[in-house]
């Protein structure tokens, strides 16, 4: 099932990266105005992370962590309508975690704590969206929602620190593939027709990273906020 399920996202994702190359390659400038668009966007994110562990007695225990990331991305598309209306076109992007260290755990009379997370997704999403401008000629203001369907893959490291030793213990994190989902909101500022600078605010359901060990063993949410900032320069 979900093989099949990837599979039929990946055909969809690639239909809509096929539609707006074609549509670039006819982007033309009527009146100043011109249809493609290349959009960079930089930004920070946050992962939530569950740490799963035995107690002393050989309870089970949780913590929730949560891991700050950055986030890169470049979204090359096409205007449907001139300043406001529709958008389609692709965006490539990758996001890094990092976590220097957890709190320590008591696992029947040895502290340990994570050290030293670090981990990765690389993704490709097909991306449609909506603006509203308000404003004339030189300049003006636009909002809009936009979605993105597509896949990810990633994986990381991870440092397990025995504080009775100062030791650790290193592995790295399941790697992971699978469908990639975002819903976002875009506020900007358009300065003439073709040049707006950004910020986007977005959630992304992503591929989870985890990993299994003896002392502690981790899960990352799939839901994960991000806030970027950006432009969007027509050509």
């Amino acid at each position: 099932m979900r093989k099949t399920v990837v599979f039929l996202l990946s055909v969809f994702m690639a239909g809509g990266m096929v539609t707006a190359a074609f549509s670039q390659d006819a982007a033309v400038a009527e009146e100043g105005w011109k249809r493609g668009f290349a959009s960079p966007t930089y930004g920070v994110s946050i992962a939530p992370l569950t740490l799963t562990y035995n107690d002393g007695g050989g309870k089970e225990q949780e913590d929730m962590v949560y891991v700050p990331g950055v986030e890169l991305r470049i979204f090359n598309g096409t205007n449907i309508a001139k300043r406001g209306g529709f958008y389609t076109g692709y965006e490539v992007g990758v996001s890094f975690y990092f976590l220097d260290s957890s709190d320590s755990y008591d696992l029947g009379g040895t502290n340990y704590h994570i050290s030293g997370l670090n981990c990765g997704i690389v993704f490709l999403m097909s991306k449609y969206g909506y603006r509203l401008d308000l404003g004339g000629r030189t300049g003006g203001f636009s909002i809009g929602p936009m979605i993105g369907i597509g896949l990810g893959m990633g994986g990381g490291s991870v440092d397990i620190v025995d504080e009775s030793i100062g030791d650790s213990t290193g592995g790295d994190t399941d790697m992971i593939f699978g469908p990639m989902l975002e819903g976002a909101l875009e506020g900007a500022f358009r300065f003439g027709q073709n040049f707006r600078v950004m910020a986007v605010l977005g959630v992304n359901v992503s591929p989870m990273l985890e990993w299994d060990a003896a002392t502690i063993s981790g899960e990352m949410i799939p839901v994960r906020p991000d806030l970027r900032i950006g432009f969007a320069l027509n050509y």
